[in-house]
C-alpha cells in the first residue's frame, strides 16, 4: 500500500507544478514549430520545385563531387500501386508512381530537402534518414511519435538537413510495415571533394549500389 499524502503536501506540489509551467512558457514559445505544410493542395501551391524531372529535382550549382556545398531538392508523392516486381501482383508503396524508389545522392555538407506528400489514403507515415547525424535538426530525423508527429493521409511534411556523415546509407519509412511494402531506398553521401580521388584509387570508372531484401 502506497503512503497517502497530506493536504498540505498536495497543495505545495500543485503550486510547484504551476510555477514550473509558467517558467517554461518562454522556452516553449521560442521553440521552432514543426515543419507542417498543411493539406496536399496547399503544399503543392506553396512549395513548387525549382527544377522538375519526373518528380525528382535538383537545385544548386556545380556537379556531384565539387567542393562548394549545394542544395538538393526532392518532391515525393507517396501512394499505393498494384505492381508485380517478382511476377506476383501485390500492393506496393511507390514514390511519384515509381518503384524501386529513388537513390538520394549528395556530398557531405550539402543541404538535402525532401518534401513529402502522403497520398497513401489509409496510413500515416514518416521517413527516417538512417545513419545521418542530424546535428541541429533533430526534428528532421523522421521517427514518427518520437521526433515528429506522423504525416496523416492527405498531409505533408518538409524535411531539410545537412548531409553527414559520408558513406552508403538508406532511408525508409518509420511506420508499421511500410518499408517491406516498398517505402525504402538507398542514400549515398560522398566524401567531400573525394569522389574522383576514390575512383582513381580503386581504379574504377563507375560505381553501382545494390539494395537486396526479402519480398
Amino acid at each position: 500500500m502506497f503512503p497517502s499524502s497530506s493536504p498540505r503536501s498536495l497543495f505545495s506540489s500543485s503550486i510547484l507544478s504551476w510555477v514550473l509551467l509558467l517558467l517554461s512558457l518562454p522556452i516553449l514559445a521560442s521553440t521552432t514549430p514543426p515543419r507542417w505544410i498543411g493539406s496536399a493542395s496547399h503544399f503543392r501551391s506553396k512549395h513548387k520545385p525549382p527544377h522538375q524531372n519526373g518528380g525528382f529535382h535538383y537545385a544548386g550549382t556545380g556537379l556531384a563531387g565539387t567542393q562548394s556545398p549545394r542544395t538538393h531538392y526532392h518532391y515525393w508523392r507517396l501512394e499505393w500501386r498494384w505492381l508485380a516486381p517478382d511476377g506476383y501482383g501485390r500492393p506496393v508503396i511507390t514514390v511519384n508512381g515509381i518503384f524501386p524508389p529513388p537513390v538520394l545522392i549528395a556530398d557531405e555538407g550539402d543541404t538535402v530537402i525532401v518534401d513529402i506528400e502522403n497520398a497513401l489514403g489509409n496510413q500515416t507515415t514518416s521517413i527516417h534518414w538512417h545513419g545521418q547525424y542530424q546535428r541541429g535538426s533533430n526534428n528532421m530525423d523522421g521517427v514518427g511519435g518520437v521526433t515528429q508527429c506522423p504525416i496523416p493521409p492527405g498531409g505533408s511534411f518538409h524535411y531539410e538537413w545537412k548531409a553527414a556523415p559520408s558513406g552508403t546509407h538508406w532511408w525508409h519509412s518509420h511506420y508499421g510495415e511500410q518499408y517491406p511494402d516498398g517505402l525504402r531506398g538507398l542514400m549515398v553521401i560522398r566524401e567531400k571533394g573525394g569522389d574522383e580521388r576514390r575512383k582513381s584509387r580503386l581504379q574504377v570508372d563507375v560505381e553501382y549500389v545494390w539494395s537486396v531484401s526479402d519480398w
